[in-house]
């Protein structure tokens, strides 16, 4: 995250006079208060082959920080720290820790990006408010804040984590604002279940979400569908198109030595592919209501694996070189030529 603003009135956490206690000798000082739709912790539960929007995402991100932030705490000192659902600020007592939307009444503003997820962290001699321009800029300003006074998780995992013990919790008086340092932050571990077991995939996932990164890879027009394009095109997008015609589809060695045509790859080569991918950048940014000159990334790449077309147009498109890793022909060139 992008550090755009960030006032430290104290140079220790638990300096008595620049810092705002949380808890004291194991006994909580704050109670935490939210609007009733966020005030919900919950454990971080989520399938990882599930088809769920970001605003979706964004909201369990928001209940699984809540989720940390008492476990965590309690986890350090001992201090059990509640979470009470108000529909004003005028409700909450102080000292106290206030969440999202409600921290609007104190005329806080988080900053914007484009994927919704910067935040602020103002914490004075009363209360922290943490506001993100999303649920999931929130849940990134409360693992700031879990970050602050210690907690770290370096990998994956109840091994990765790092909880100090400490009977005194504080955070210094400061107003940090954060924004992303890039819109997709979204690191790929692995996705074959045959060697990663689902709550390894769960665990990566929340892991992610606790160092400000994102769970999938939806979060932006910049991303699109991934890098897999052909695979794409060939079996969803236009899969009418290339039944139809055939010749659009890569003529693909199969395991007796004869050629088929056949998806997911495409005919490279072929001007009826070219026109194709014309129409699909097109179509993006008609959809996307983007100016003609807005540099975008769309992915045009072909699918995972090999079954490369060994038409002779394709071939003659090519170097002539293998492949070291497949000990398939090397497509480099064509694909070059294909982009261009």
């Amino acid at each position: 995250m992008k550090i755009i603003l960030s006032l430290l009135l104290s140079c220790g956490a638990c300096a008595s006079s620049l810092a705002l206690e949380l808890v004291k000798d194991g006994q909580p000082l704050v109670k935490i208060y939210a609007l009733p739709d966020e005030a919900v912790p919950k454990p971080f539960a989520f399938d990882p082959s599930a088809k769920a929007t970001y605003d979706e995402e964004k909201k369990l991100m928001l209940a699984s920080a809540l989720h940390d932030l008492t476990t965590y705490i309690e986890k350090m000192s001992g201090a059990k720290l509640v979470i009470l659902p108000v529909s004003s600020l005028k409700e909450a007592t102080y000292p106290s820790i206030i969440i999202g939307d409600l921290s609007k009444e104190a005329n806080l503003t988080a900053p914007e990006s484009g994927t919704a997820e910067g935040f602020v962290l103002h914490v004075t001699d009363k209360a922290v408010f943490i506001l993100g321009a999303s649920p999931a800029g929130t849940a990134y300003g409360i693992y700031e804040l879990l970050n602050q006074i210690g907690c770290a998780w370096v990998m994956p995992g109840t091994a990765g984590e790092v909880i100090p013990s400490a009977k005194t919790l504080g955070i210094p008086l400061q107003t940090t604002k954060q924004i992303p340092s890039f819109e997709i932050r979204c690191p790929w571990y692995i996705s074959s279940r045959q060697i990663v077991t689902a709550e390894e995939g769960s665990n990566y996932l929340q892991w992610k979400v606790r160092n400000k990164l994102q769970i999938n890879r939806n979060v932006h027009p910049l991303q699109m569908v991934g890098g897999h394009a052909w695979g794409f095109l060939t079996g969803k997008l236009y899969k009418e198109v290339f039944a139809a015609d055939p010749e659009m589809l890569a003529l693909a060695r199969q395991p007796d030595g004869s050629l088929k045509r056949k998806g997911p790859q495409v005919e490279g080569t072929n001007p009826k592919v070219i026109d194709l991918l014309e129409k699909y950048i097109r179509n993006m940014f008609t959809e996307n209501k983007w100016p003609t000159n807005k540099e975008v990334s769309i992915s045009v790449s072909p699918a995972d694996g090999v079954g490369y077309s060994e038409s002779l147009a394709s071939m003659a498109a090519g170097a002539g070189r293998m492949d070291p890793v497949s000990g398939y022909p090397d497509m480099t060139d064509l694909l070059v030529l294909l982009c261009n």
